[in-house]
């Protein structure tokens, strides 16, 4: 279920992402929504990104440092092919500062996960506290 939660996470990432504004019902949502709104968005967007991915590799028994590591590089590279690919969408740009901001949303979810592990789960639903490294 969690790598289904991922792939339809960044495909509406991606939706949204590569949507031109202006163009149907999504686009007008978009457009109505103001640049400086946007790309604050990118935010807690990236932060969840970050968490769904690194929780991922911690259910896969890495060690919390690891998992938090590859978490952020993944949902980095995400954000930079991002916007490499909206430079390809007519009404899109691609901007240096929604890579800061992305990466700003990582960081906060770096620093949360940094006083509040992940909480795992077996498969019979007991809770794990995965320990802090």
């Amino acid at each position: 279920m969690g790598k289904g939660i991922i792939i339809a996470y960044i495909g509406l990432l991606l939706l949204i992402g590569l949507t031109p504004p202006g163009q149907g019902v999504l686009g007008e949502l978009i457009a109505g929504m103001g640049s400086e709104l946007l790309s604050w968005l990118h935010v807690p967007a990236f932060a969840a990104l970050c968490w769904l991915i690194a929780g991922q590799f911690r259910r896969r028994g890495w060690p919390q440092a690891l998992a938090w590591a590859a978490g952020a590089g993944c949902a980095f590279v995400f954000g930079l092919w991002l916007e490499v690919l909206q430079g390809s969408v007519e009404g899109r740009v691609t901007a240096s500062e929604d890579l800061v901001i992305d990466t700003a949303g990582i960081v906060m979810a770096a620093v949360v996960a940094a006083y509040r592990p992940l909480t795992l789960r077996h498969a019979d639903g007991a809770a794990l506290r995965a320990p802090v490294r």
